[in-house]
């Protein structure tokens, strides 16, 4: 008879702690690659905007999309590529990112840098006065095909940090 620590265990109790251990672990691993796929999809829309790819951007907002003020799908398009298809120079940089899973959805606050004007590389090289700098609040979820899209986007613009 198979002992643990001098305590007699049944093989069905093994098998059905082993089921419920390796279960415990793939829902972790499940919850933690959404979160990762949360995390892409919002560098997925730096990246996006970045290349001055509005419908890569677009493509990530669910059908019934709601924005700042209620604006829907098509109204946040027009506002995109009215922001990223202006001439100049522009960077947009992703420098803070928090991801709260809520029931069904995950809740992502993303501040970011949007910089204009003079060609810049790292975000140590912005002068204030040529970007701004945005808190946005998104609200994430998985579609019927398992696709993480956003359902619905605030901001707000931040003051620079004193030094």
């Amino acid at each position: 008879m198979p002992h643990i620590l001098g305590v007699y265990f049944s093989p069905t109790f093994k098998v059905l702690s082993l089921s419920l251990a390796i279960l415990a672990l793939t829902s972790a691993c499940s919850k933690s690659d959404d979160r990762t796929k949360v995390k892409q999809l919002v560098e997925g829309l730096v990246e996006d905007a970045n290349q001055q790819n509005v419908k890569g951007i677009v493509s990530k907002l669910s059908e019934d999309f709601k924005g700042q003020q209620q604006i829907d799908k098509p109204s946040a398009k027009r506002i995109i590529a009215g922001q990223l298809l202006r001439p100049g120079w522009k960077k947009v940089f992703l420098s803070d990112l928090e991801i709260e899973k809520k029931d069904t959805e995950f809740l992502a606050k993303a501040e970011v840098t949007m910089a204009r004007g003079n060609a810049v590389q790292t975000l140590k090289d912005i002068v204030p006065t040529n970007a701004d700098l945005f808190e946005f609040d998104l609200r994430i979820s998985k579609n019927e095909s398992g696709e993480f899209l956003i359902k619905s986007a605030k901001y707000r613009r931040k003051r620079w940090p004193s030094k």
